[in-house]
């Protein structure tokens, strides 16, 4: 069983510090002899939303999460971010600071296209990649919708930004809700905490100051930004780890399902049982059992 609590470490890089967490298989969290599996979260997420995950996870594996620079703890980069490249590099540094050489990943929801990244530019440090609703949004139909959905709120004196990121958030939580209770999951009635922890990382990102080149989006759109500028088919292309690529079996985005494993060189799919984009929080326990079960394949050679 995963011992102790999940470890916080703040970690120092070249554009600031870096916020880490971390779970492994005994009483010390960071056990450094077990198989190391990086996390990457969503936009506007952190570290922090994996952690109803992470005991899932860490019975035999020293699991690690890494806020992105500007999201969670982390420090903001001295300039804008523009490319996914300086996204991927910023986990290489934690990676580095936590002397972790080589990883397994899973990239959450827009965090699959950042993990993508980290396995194309540093093939030798990825063991293997989980995907999970990766999708192509380099056009200009869809790095508006991108932008649209990850909007700056501009306070007002009533405090009626608030109230629209809490119904924005809320919509989103109540379709998970709901099909986690379809689904049986033991997380089904933990309903407002995960609410308020979404807000709480949304309102660490919710600014405009100095995020001129994301325009209206503010520094909710800085990871998007980059994803809509992302050369996703020749990136991933350049994938050489196992990968699995995962989508909900009703996921809008479903529709990039095919495509992205044909063209990763060593993928294939799963299709996990959803109501509209599948998250592992709509049934952690059987996403885990996935998660795990591709960990744990046979490497070829």
């Amino acid at each position: 069983m995963p011992g102790g609590s999940i470890r916080r470490r703040l970690l120092e890089s070249p554009d600031g510090y870096i916020e880490s967490r971390e779970l492994g298989p005994t009483a010390r969290a960071f056990a450094p002899e077990a198989e190391p599996l990086l996390l990457v979260h969503s936009t506007p997420g952190a570290a922090r939303s994996f952690d109803f995950l992470m005991p899932l996870l860490a019975e035999q594996r020293r699991v690690i999460a890494l806020s992105s620079p500007g999201y969670g703890a982390s420090d903001r980069p001295p300039e804008p971010y523009t490319e996914l490249g300086q996204y991927a590099r910023a986990l290489a540094r934690g990676l580095d600071g936590l002397g972790v050489d080589r990883a397994s990943l899973f990239g959450a929801q827009t965090g699959s296209l950042l993990a993508a990244e980290f396995a194309a530019a540093y093939p030798e440090r990825t063991v293997r990649l989980a995907l999970e609703e990766p999708f192509h949004w380099g056009t200009p139909a869809r790095r508006e919708a991108l932008l649209r959905i990850h909007s700056y709120e501009p306070p007002r004196p009533d405090g009626q930004h608030l109230l629209a990121l809490w119904r924005r958030t809320w919509r989103h939580h109540e379709r998970q809700r709901a099909q986690r209770r379809r689904n049986g999951s033991a997380l089904a009635d933990q309903d407002l905490e995960p609410v308020s922890e979404s807000i709480l990382q949304t309102l660490r990102v919710n600014s405009a100051a100095g995020a001129d080149v994301y325009g209206e989006a503010g520094w909710l759109g800085a990871a998007p930004y980059a994803m809509g500028r992302y050369d996703t088919w020749t990136r991933v292309a350049a994938i050489r780890a196992p990968t699995l690529v995962i989508h909900g079996t009703t996921s809008q985005l479903g529709r990039a399902h095919d495509r992205f494993v044909e063209v990763i060189p060593n993928a294939r799919g799963l299709r996990l049982p959803s109501d509209a984009n599948f998250l592992p929080n709509q049934a952690p326990e059987l996403f885990a059992s996935e998660l795990l079960a591709f960990l744990d394949e046979e490497r070829p050679g």
